[in-house]
């Protein structure tokens, strides 16, 4: 008799065990579908802001969208500069167009400008001409002094406009 109550204690305890393992790897696949569902959304969200940037600075450009084959440039030729407001003060650009492209940046001047934060900032020269386009995110740590390279390219290119 005693054997036979140990034997079915052993039992049910290997049933709750499976009856556990099997509940946690439910609610595992539950939780992974929500986060999938979650990074789905998140991503859809971020292409939606994406968009909506783009517009927003084809809207301060006063451009019409560009076409998905990209055929034609919407900046003229030629050399344009333009100036914004820094961290530490105004901050002028030269901006150079060739090919209908954005081919070189240079910052003109911007003597004001904290010397850390404006060597930090510059990188968003190379996210400009690498994306072509003024539409990329500011650098951490220099949010303002590339801000203001950011509209000060901004500035050149409403010129640059066809």
């Amino acid at each position: 008799m005693k054997g036979s109550k140990l034997y079915i204690r052993i039992i049910n305890l290997l049933l709750i065990g499976i009856i556990l393992l099997y509940y946690n790897s439910t609610m595992n696949t539950y939780a992974l579908e929500e986060k999938n569902e979650k990074i789905q959304a998140e991503l859809e969200a971020e292409k939606n802001y994406s968009s909506g940037l783009l517009a927003g600075i084809q809207g301060v450009l006063g451009t019409e969208p560009v076409s998905e084959a990209g055929n034609d440039s919407i900046y003229k030729d030629g050399t344009y500069t333009g100036d914004a407001k820094g961290y530490g003060g105004n901050i002028k650009v030269q901006v150079v167009i060739a090919g209908g492209e954005i081919t070189n940046i240079e910052v003109l001047s911007a003597k004001d400008e904290d010397e850390a934060y404006y060597n930090t900032a510059i990188r968003i020269i190379d996210n400009m001409l690498d994306k072509q386009t003024p539409n990329v995110d500011t650098i951490s740590s220099a949010t303002y002094t590339s801000t203001g390279i950011k509209n000060a390219v901004i500035a050149a290119l409403k010129q640059a406009v066809k």
